[in-house]
């Protein structure tokens, strides 16, 4: 299983990765582009999974880390 810093990793360098991808293009080309648009949203689902893996693991440290 992957470590607290390497999910908040993953989330970080795929926020990125989806910025990128609509970086220098308006609404309008993003918004006929379905190959952009499936891209970008797998990189937000990965986002989503990590930070949702990132929270359950910070749930689980010890409780006298407050």
């Amino acid at each position: 299983m992957q470590d607290l810093a390497g999910f908040l990793a993953d989330a970080r360098d795929y926020a990125r990765r989806g910025a990128g991808y609509v970086r220098d293009i308006d609404a309008a080309a993003f918004a006929s582009d379905q190959m952009r648009k499936d891209a970008v949203f797998f990189c937000l689902v990965i986002v989503g999974e990590a930070c949702s893996e990132a929270a359950k693991q910070l749930r689980e440290l010890p409780a006298e880390i407050p």
